[in-house]
C-alpha cells in the first residue's frame, strides 16, 4: 500500500509465461476539479488554513458524521469528498505575520461515490520478474445499504434455524436483491476501511522558502511559496468496529483463464 502497488506473486506457471484473473471488487467512481480561492483576515499573524480536508459519509454508521435514518433510494448515498490546497501566491504581511494578510491557493478537490467494478489483472513473469497490469470497468453504483427495515437488515430465509439460534440445514432462499444487498456491504466496509486514513484534515499557514521572490504580476505579493512545517492534524471518524466486514464471508469468484507457457 505505501508504494502505491501490490507485491510480487509467485509464478503459479513457470519462468516465462503469463496468466488472466478476473473478479468484481469495490472501486470510487471520483470526479475532479480545481479552483482558485483566496484567503484573507485583518487579523495579525498567519491565517491558518485546512490544506488537506477529507470526510467519509456513511449514513448506516454510528459516529463521526453519520446519519441514521432510512433510504428509499436505489442506490447507497455514501461518498467520500476531499480538498487539497497549493499555495501560489501571498502578500508580504502573510509572510511577516502582519495584518490584513492575503493568500492565493489552488484547491484541487476530488467528489467519490461507492460503486463495483470488474477488474482484469494480466500477470507476466519473464525470467520469474513478475509484472502485472490491472484494468478496472466500472459496473455500478453499490445498491442501498440502509432499506426501511429493522437495524437495515435484509433477510435470507434459512440462513438460520426457526428460532435464529444457529445455522439453518436446508439451502437459504437467496434473492437477487439479498444476493446484492450482502456483497455490496461487503463492498463498502472494504471501500471505508481503505479510507479511513484519508478521513480527517490538517491545517497549517503559508511561509517562505529557498524559491520564493516578490510577484512580477502582483505588487506586494510573493511567489515560491510552501506551506509551513509545522502542521497540524485531526482525524474525523473514531476507530470503526469491522463487525459488519465479518457478518458474511467475501466471496469473489474468479476465473484463471488464457494460460500461456
Amino acid at each position: 500500500m505505501v508504494g502505491g502497488e501490490a507485491l510480487p506473486v509467485p509464478s503459479i506457471c513457470g519462468n516465462n509465461c503469463s496468466y488472466v484473473v478476473e473478479f468484481e471488487g469495490p472501486y470510487l467512481g471520483c470526479t475532479n476539479y480545481t479552483s482558485m480561492v483566496w484567503f484573507n483576515t485583518t487579523n495579525m499573524g498567519n491565517y491558518t488554513m485546512a490544506l488537506f480536508d477529507g470526510h467519509l459519509f456513511d449514513p448506516g454508521q454510528n459516529g463521526g458524521l453519520s446519519y441514521n435514518g432510512i433510504h428509499n433510494g436505489t442506490y447507497s448515498t455514501d461518498y467520500y469528498n476531499a480538498s487539497t490546497l497549493t499555495p501560489v501566491m501571498a502578500n508580504f504581511a502573510a509572510m511577516t505575520d502582519g495584518y490584513n494578510t492575503s493568500v492565493l491557493a489552488r484547491n484541487d478537490t476530488i467528489s467519490c461515490t461507492f460503486q463495483r467494478a470488474k477488474y482484469t489483472v494480466n500477470n507476466t513473469y519473464v525470467n520469474s520478474v513478475h509484472s502485472r497490469d490491472i484494468v478496472a470497468e466500472p459496473i455500478d453504483k453499490i445498491v442501498n445499504l440502509i432499506p426501511p427495515t429493522h437495524d437495515y437488515i435484509v433477510v435470507v430465509p434459512g440462513i438460520t434455524n426457526a428460532n435464529g439460534s444457529d445455522w439453518g440445514t436446508a439451502p437459504a432462499n437467496w434473492s437477487d436483491y439479498a444476493l446484492a444487498y450482502y456483497r455490496d456491504l461487503q463492498h463498502s466496509e472494504l471501500i471505508e476501511a481503505m479510507l479511513y486514513y484519508l478521513d480527517g484534515n490538517f491545517t497549517g499557514y503559508a511561509a517562505q522558502t529557498a524559491n520564493t521572490t516578490n510577484s512580477t504580476t502582483v505588487p506586494d505579493f510573493m511567489e515560491g511559496i510552501a506551506w509551513s512545517k509545522s502542521l497540524f492534524g485531526q482525524p474525523d471518524v473514531p476507530g470503526k468496529s469491522i463487525h459488519t466486514l465479518i457478518k458474511v464471508p467475501i466471496c469473489f469468484l474468479t476465473r484463471i483463464s488464457n494460460l500461456e507457457r
